[in-house]
């Protein structure tokens, strides 16, 4: 499958993947030695038959020419913040639903950019508007994550873990661009809270998966929260990390 065919089939997806930007992160980024460690000391210079330049230069432009335009002109919700996720690149929508783990995507993406490319305040108030829907409208009386909501923020589908996975790496992302203290202690008692139930004896994933298990993305998330939140000087101590129900 061409790589372009594949994106657009994955309109949502593709958008809000932090690793989508991994290459695209800034004109001056070190690629000289990119994929050179102690065991590999060769380092990689294509990706395909595409340069790193090439591709680097190739995801800015679909970022900031195709992506982020499609969702300032069609894709969010500019009455009650959040972006409506179901939509396709010529901006038609299959329905205007909310994934809510997207949310806290969107929150990321539009944070990270304000944080690592521009300070362009349009990317902030993205960011700010969909954090307000997301805390307003998108738990239950027990705090636990909605997995869909309509437009209004109604819930159709849910609770699950994703969303509070998503959330922490969101709302760190966010703080580095506010400085809020609140959102950071957010942050913190998401991060905890998620860690609390994937750690426990009766967790289960999902019924696909057996108790106790989980698939990688699930782990590759959950690190990922945890070291950021680190890095923000979050502090994690084994009396806090211990068993909780899901």
């Amino acid at each position: 499958m061409k790589r372009r065919t594949f994106l657009s089939s994955m309109a949502t997806n593709a958008l809000f993947f932090p690793a989508y930007i991994t290459l695209a992160q800034s004109n001056d980024k070190n690629i000289d030695d990119y994929g050179v460690s102690k065991k590999q000391t060769s380092k990689i210079t294509k990706i395909g038959d595409m340069t790193l330049e090439e591709l680097r230069n190739s995801d800015m432009k679909e970022l900031f020419e195709e992506i982020i335009p499609l969702w300032y002109k069609k894709g969010f919700d500019e009455e009650l913040g959040g972006f409506m996720c179901f939509i396709n690149r010529d901006g038609t929508f299959k329905n205007t639903n909310k994934n809510v783990y997207h949310q806290a995507r969107g929150i990321w993406l539009y944070s990270y950019i304000y944080n690592h490319f521009d300070k362009d305040e349009r990317h902030l108030r993205l960011a700010r508007m969909t954090k307000d829907f997301f805390l307003k409208y998108c738990r239950d009386g027990k705090g636990n994550w909605y997995y869909y909501v309509t437009k209004e923020g109604k819930p159709i589908s849910g609770p699950e873990i994703n969303p509070g996975l998503h959330l922490g790496i969101s709302l760190v992302e966010y703080y580095r661009a506010t400085g809020e203290k609140e959102i950071l202690d957010i942050a913190t008692e998401e991060v905890l809270k998620t860690a609390n139930n994937a750690l426990s004896p009766q967790f289960q994933y999902n019924i696909r998966y057996e108790p106790g298990t989980s698939p990688f993305g699930f782990w590759m998330t959950k690190a990922t929260s945890w070291a950021k939140s680190l890095r923000t000087k979050v502090v994690f101590t084994a009396s806090s990390i211990g068993t909780a129900t899901v």
